[in-house]
């Protein structure tokens, strides 16, 4: 059994460019026969700067992805490696076009590409696959320079190839790992990818600088003891232009051996396009004999190529002039399956009757009498034939073994597909039974509307009798209506009477408006011109205030001094008895009038707040007075008066207690003028005994040093509201006598 494939498969895939490139082409354009134009910078020697490769096997565009890749590509080669067909799968491209994301993606931490979805796909197939045995593994190379190492063992082992006269890949002691699920391959995979060498391209991007291999082998055996041993290589070529490094020798060489591998292949495949026939040399270079099985045709082949068709390489040439080599290659891949044991016993020494030797010589056996006196040669050579002919017969029964099978899965799809028809049909019976009971119940229906229709017909007649007699009538009343209208002319004159009337009214009633419009609008500037009013008298009044606060501070420094004398008097001429009962006359004296001043200024503040409660209730109430100007007119004066003498009233409290307290002060005074006054005794000191120095003691603590002096009262915080609205309900006399009573306060 061979491969379907005759020839090698390239598939273009059109990317977006990653870095822009200063040496480039112009552009690549795709053509509708699946070929590539390049159009080469202009140069003035040459009128055709163009060139077109292909036709290719399938171009796909930016936006497909690795799905519609994988089916494209290496869906094949995948169908074929479970029947033992072997195969590689190439990804190759232009600089900076994404090539190496095409196979295992661009995330190192996990696997994706078009590998990604063959695991997937090889994982489905192997659950699909009941009647067969499929035992998978796979092995991780990359061919760095001219060496090939093991990215799956722990150091990196370099690894050499054996060399196969039936042009297969073999590779001398690699690491090769079972497949056990899908997550723990692709993570292996990936550690593996992890492990292999990066470099700088021309774009200074970090890129592979070695081409990695992944080996997948697929084993199946089945029922019938056939083993098939299919193989698919993955080959991710690395990047071409990379930057010399002058002091490591060794990249160097590692550059110089990937640009000489390039070098061989197209020498290569330019050789065995030329002749196929000639054997070929492919020991040029390490990627040459990698890539032997593909370019001899042992091995089936696809290649993934991408292409940018902006911003183009300088390169592009090469790579499409190597890819439109590769697409004309041949293949002619045979499949690889062996007869497993069980069955090699079963035919290992096979009796014929006589009967059947006839039979068999029409097959191709030759009869060998073992009791004839041959030679042994002849009779070794016999068996030889023999055993060609049943490896023939084996492998001819393989393939009907094998077709066989496909018929019996042909069969039974074909007998799924005649149930589900069947099903479909029964289905249809139902369904025509369903509508068959409908068309009947229709029917029924039908016999229904039609005796419906009749009735209707008859009360149709019934109603033309009566709207006959309406119309009759409607006649009668029409001629009726020209009367009345001819009576209502009449009403019409009247009502226009009536119009005019009305119009002079609504005039006369729009003017009275404009008349009251214009009132308002001069009891607003009314109202503006007393709000400027009260604040010119609010400012007036914290200036008086001030004022005021000047003159008790003056008067409490006066009292600061005048305490100072008395206490300075008081140790000077006074007794102990006597200065001790000053002093608490003058503390009791003291605190009541801090009392009394406590007491004033706290009814000062609640009064303020009364009051300016009620100016704020003023002012909403004169805000609604001037909308309600004609309604509510008289009710808003009475209230306003109300107000004014609640006002009056707090304010004769206060200065009620401000006399109280003047009166307090006042005593206070009288007392300290007394004081004054009184006059020290004469005594004759002559007939006084005078204690020693030793027994007189100064008793320091009698004469408390902390006196207590008399300080300016605080100014209450509603004095100022008070007053200004006193000025706007009594008038600027009334601060006039304020001022008065102020400056006589002061004197």
């Amino acid at each position: 059994m061979s491969s379907s494939l005759n020839s090698a498969r390239v598939i273009v895939c059109i990317r977006d460019k990653n870095n822009v490139d200063t040496d480039k082409c112009e552009r690549v354009d795709v053509l509708p026969d699946n070929t590539l134009k390049v159009r080469r910078l202009k140069v003035p020697s040459i009128k055709n700067t163009s060139k077109v490769y292909g036709p290719f096997n399938r171009i796909l565009d930016s936006n497909v992805n690795y799905q519609r890749i994988f089916y494209e590509a290496v869906k094949v080669h995948v169908d074929e490696g479970f029947n033992g067909i072997k195969s590689f799968v190439l990804s190759y491209g232009f600089s900076n076009s994404r090539k190496n994301d095409i196979l295992f993606g661009s995330d190192p931490k996990e696997l994706s590409g078009v590998f990604k979805e063959t695991l997937e796909y090889i994982n489905l197939k192997k659950s699909q696959n009941v009647g067969s045995n499929v035992d998978l593994c796979f092995s991780v190379f990359e061919l760095c320079g001219d060496k090939i190492f093991d990215l799956l063992s722990d150091f990196r082992k370099e690894i050499s190839i054996v060399s196969d006269d039936d042009n297969k890949l073999v590779l001398r002691d690699p690491v090769v790992l079972p497949m056990p699920d899908l997550k723990t391959v692709c993570n292996t995979i990936c550690d593996a990818l992890n492990k292999k060498s990066y470099a700088s391209n021309t774009n200074f991007e970090v890129v592979p600088r070695s081409h990695v291999l992944v080996k997948l082998n697929i084993v199946t055996k089945s029922k019938s003891g056939v083993i098939n041993y299919g193989e698919i290589v993955f080959v991710n070529l690395s990047y071409e232009k990379l930057i010399m490094n002058p002091q490591d020798k060794q990249f160097n060489s590692e550059i110089k051996a990937a640009k000489l591998g390039y070098v061989s292949l197209h020498a290569c495949l330019e050789q065995i396009l030329k002749n196929p026939q000639l054997s070929q040399s492919f020991r040029d270079s390490t990627l040459t004999r990698i890539l032997r099985p593909a370019l001899s045709g042992s091995y089936t082949s696809s290649m993934i190529f991408t292409v940018t068709t902006e911003n183009v390489p300088s390169d592009a040439t090469q790579a499409l002039d190597i890819a439109d080599k590769y697409r004309r290659l041949k293949c002619c891949s045979h499949k690889e399956s062996l007869v497993s044991l069980e069955v090699r016993r079963k035919t290992k020494n096979i009796w014929i009757p006589l009967c059947d030797i006839k039979e068999a010589e029409t097959m191709g056996f030759v009869s060998i009498n073992t009791e004839s006196r041959n030679s042994i040669q002849t009779f070794h050579q016999e068996i030889e034939e023999n055993k060609k002919r049943l490896q023939e017969c084996t492998d001819v029964l393989s393939k009907i073994e094998i077709d066989l099978e496909e018929s019996f899965k042909i069969c039974n799809e074909k007998n799924l597909q005649r149930d589900s028809c069947i099903k479909a049909k029964h289905d249809a019976i139902n369904d025509l039974a369903k509508i068959n009971c409908e068309n009947c119940e229709l029917k029924s229906k039908v016999d229904k509307l039609k005796v419906e229709i009749a009735n209707l017909l008859d009360k149709r007649a019934i109603l033309e009798e009566t709207c006959s007699k309406y119309f009759d009538k409607l006649e009668k009343s029409k001629s009726k209506g020209i009367c009345l209208l001819e009576k209502s002319s009449s009403l019409d004159k009247a009502r226009t009477e009536m119009n005019d009337f009305l119009s002079s009214q609504v005039k006369d009633m729009e003017n009275n408006n404009l008349k009251v419009q214009n009132m308002i609008k001069d009891l607003m500037n009314k109202h503006k011109i007393f709000i400027k009013e009260l604040d010119d008298q609010n400012c007036q009044d914290k200036n008086n205030f001030q004022q005021i606060e000047i003159v008790l501070k003056n008067y409490g420094d006066k009292l600061d001094v005048y305490s100072n004398e008395i206490q300075r008097c008081i140790k000077d001429r006074l007794p102990v008895d006597v200065r001790n009962e000053l002093h608490d006359k003058l503390t009791r004296v003291y605190n009541e009038l801090l009392v009394a001043i406590e007491k004033a200024r706290k009814t000062c503040e609640a009064h303020g707040e009364k009051c300016f409660s009620c100016i704020e209730k003023i002012i909403e109430e004169e805000r609604k007075k001037i909308v309600n100007f004609f309604s509510d007119y008289k009710e808003c004066l009475l209230k306003e008066i109300s107000n004014t003498q609640e006002a009056i009233s707090t304010n004769d409290k206060c200065t009620m207690e401000i006399e109280v307290a003047q009166k307090d002060i006042n005593d206070v005074k009288k007392i300290l003028e007394e004081v004054n006054s009184i006059e020290t005794p004469s005594i004759d000191l002559t007939l006084l005994n005078p204690p020693s120095s030793k027994e007189y003691v100064v008793d320091e603590n009698a004469i408390p040093e902390d006196l207590p002096k008399f300080s300016p009262s605080e100014k209450p915080t509603v004095i100022n509201e008070i007053l200004s609205v006193t000025k706007k309900i009594f008038g600027s006399d009334h601060r006039n006598t304020l001022q008065d009573e102020g400056n006589k306060e002061n004197l």
